[in-house]
């Protein structure tokens, strides 16, 4: 995961609020907003070519493909998948969703800081 800020628990709205003023991607465990890293080379091709093909495959269709500066909300928690699949009407705001039928998320190596 992230780090995360001073461990003051913050609600849906307000991090939303927060959330749309930032330059950068937090998500929102438990009320709790973390910090994300930045991704590898390897991590955004690899993002980058799931979403092609799954562009590419879904055309023609109701579903829709977005990646990875798309929240989805699960309960009161909030993610950035780093590629997602929707299909017909799912929530209306459009910062995030709350229905996808696929999410992919691509995984690294853990290593150790030291």
């Amino acid at each position: 995961m992230g780090l995360a800020y001073a461990q003051i628990r913050v609600g849906a709205e307000a991090y939303l609020q927060k959330e749309s003023r930032s330059d950068s991607k937090h998500p929102l465990i438990d009320g709790v907003i973390y910090a994300l890293a930045g991704a590898s080379e390897n991590h955004n091709l690899l993002a980058g070519n799931v979403f092609g093909e799954l562009r590419n495959l879904l055309r023609g269709t109701s579903c829709r493909t977005v990646m990875a500066d798309m929240k989805v909300k699960v309960g009161d928690d909030f993610y950035y998948p780093d590629v997602m699949v929707v299909c017909g009407q799912d929530h209306e705001d459009e910062y995030y969703k709350t229905a996808p039928v696929i999410i992919v998320e691509v995984l690294a190596k853990a290593l150790p800081i030291f």
